[in-house]
């Protein structure tokens, strides 16, 4: 074997090290992010755990212990459903709605035509 063969096979091994410890620090981040949206109550999915992880939906799929861990953690949610949230997320705003929906609804409401969607009119360029 000559030098330059070995030189070859050390920076391999330290390539494969390296991509190693880089797929354990992704399983651990994977993994963080699968209890802490249990715990939050909020929905699993194969694509927010990626979000959330910070690795890609490929890694997701392709490493099989973490695949069966979403599977698990959705298929659990199916049938005891999703507990109420640790802290509670902002309430979107359900009566009222945005002030231009009130403005563009106002008129039609004094016309009698509170049912039907009202486009702004067209201004000529």
């Amino acid at each position: 074997m000559t030098s330059t063969e070995s030189s070859r096979d050390a920076r391999v091994a330290r390539l494969r090290q390296a991509r190693q410890a880089d797929s354990e620090t992704k399983t651990i981040r994977t993994q963080r992010a699968i209890r802490d949206l249990l715990n939050a109550g909020q929905r699993i999915s194969f694509a927010r755990v990626a979000r959330e992880a910070d690795v890609s939906t490929w890694f997701i799929y392709d490493t099989p212990a973490i695949n069966a861990a979403i599977r698990n953690a959705m298929s659990d949610q199916a049938q005891h459903g999703r507990e109420a949230a640790a802290v509670p997320r902002k309430t979107r705003r359900t009566t009222g709605g945005s002030g231009r929906d009130q403005r563009i609804a106002a008129p039609c409401a004094a016309q009698g035509d509170a049912g039907r969607a009202v486009r702004p009119p067209v201004r000529p360029r």
